[in-house]
């Protein structure tokens, strides 16, 4: 039941679904802290620039120097992958 519960979570936040995620959180159905292979809920939505979402789970009171398996904290994951949109989007733009 945990393991569905966190995946079910990490789909939420992968489709910016936050009512889900509050649910989730508010219910306790998740531990707000949990740390999979993914890295925690903070950055998978880093990753996903869910950027509503990273405001609920931090408001919520998520650990901000959670390490992922890499290992990075959710802040230095955010600023990684905004570089990689940035530059993307950069070099996609037709000149």
């Amino acid at each position: 039941m945990i393991k569905e519960n966190i995946r079910e979570m990490r789909n939420a936040i992968k489709n910016d679904d936050l009512t889900f995620v509050k649910n989730m959180i508010e219910s306790q159905s998740v531990n707000i802290n949990e740390v999979t292979s993914l890295g925690s809920f903070l950055h998978i939505a880093a990753r996903k620039a869910k950027y509503k979402i990273a405001e609920y789970l931090i408001d919520a009171g998520i650990d901000l120097e959670l390490l992922s398996e890499y290992p990075t904290t959710p802040p230095t994951c955010a600023r990684s992958y905004a570089r990689m949109a940035f530059t993307f989007a950069v070099t996609a733009t037709p000149r």
